[in-house]
Formats: structure tokens, C-alpha cells, sequence
């Protein structure tokens, strides 16, 4: 396959979903919390929603700034973009990204499967995935230091000519 141009696109995902339809954990999120939620966004809801995407600690005062900042989202802005969530069905578009793709997932995440890694890898020509053993959802926050130095590398490879 023949280099990268600059200004061509690239494409990264973070624990990403191949889709929702068959998810049980965010159907049971949906159906036990967010589909009946209300103002004011109980803090408890927001922090165990934050708390839910980790497999390791982070820092204490991090997790209370994305927790505070999580409770300023009204909850119709909650239960609009997880309806939108559910509804997006673009697993049959996959195939059309032809940009170098770069997947990062932790292999403790509870949200996005490693069958939804799968289907990523194998829909996305070229597509490389790298397992962050021990790290759950939010891997950017559990490994911000080596998720920046990979993006970057990534990047840097494309940019210098790298192959996909």
C-alpha cells in the first residue's frame, strides 16, 4: 500500500463500538438509568456512569472535575445523545473508510466488547488495534501518557510517509 499524503484523512478510535443493538451493558444503563432520568443529574449517577468506565484508579481531583462538568449536561441532553447512541446503525458504512486507522481498547472495558473490536478490524481495510491490557473504557485517562506518544507516533509515521 503506498504512503500516507498529508492531506489525507486519518481515522482513530478509543474504545469504540462497532455498534449498540446488541450491547447489554449500555441497553441496561439505558433502560435502569437514563431513559427515566431527571433533573438535577444525581451526583451518584454521574460518578458511578465515570467510575463505570475505568479498570484502574485515576487521579482523585481528575475524576471530580469530569464528574462535576458531567453534572452540568441536562438531562434531556443525556438521554438524546445515548437515544442517538442506540439508534446509529453504521456498521455497513465501516467498509467505506479507506484513511489509516488506528484502534485503541483497553481489554477490561465493560462498555465496548473485544467483538466490536473485531468487527472494526476486520471492516476497516488496514485497520491496526492496539490491546491496552489491564485498562478499562476511558483508557485515555487510565494511560494518558502512552495513548498521547502512540496518537502522536501514529501520526508522525503517516506524516513521514509510514505505510497504513
Amino acid at each position: 500500500m503506498g504512503g500516507y499524503h498529508a492531506n489525507e484523512p486519518t481515522c482513530g478510535f478509543a474504545a469504540s463500538f462497532a455498534g449498540f443493538a446488541d450491547n447489554p451493558v449500555t441497553e441496561e444503563f439505558w433502560s435502569t438509568e437514563l431513559s427515566r432520568l431527571e433533573d438535577p443529574i444525581p451526583e451518584a449517577l454521574a460518578r458511578g456512569f465515570q467510575v463505570s468506565t475505568l479498570a484502574r484508579r485515576v487521579p482523585a481531583e481528575y475524576l471530580d472535575a469530569v464528574v462535576a462538568e458531567s453534572l452540568k449536561v441536562p438531562a434531556r441532553v443525556w438521554r438524546a445523545c445515548f437515544a442517538a447512541f442506540r439508534e446509529d446503525e453504521c456498521t455497513s458504512e465501516l467498509g467505506r473508510i479507506r484513511a489509516p486507522t488506528l484502534l485503541i481498547w483497553g481489554d477490561r472495558d465493560a462498555f465496548a466488547r473485544r467483538s466490536d473490536q473485531d468487527a472494526l478490524l476486520a471492516a476497516i481495510e488496514g485497520s491496526r488495534l492496539t490491546v491496552y491490557a489491564g485498562a478499562g473504557h476511558a483508557v485515555h485517562w487510565e494511560e494518558p501518557r502512552r495513548f498521547a506518544e502512540q496518537v502522536a507516533a501514529f501520526c508522525k509515521a503517516l506524516d513521514s510517509g509510514g505505510e497504513r
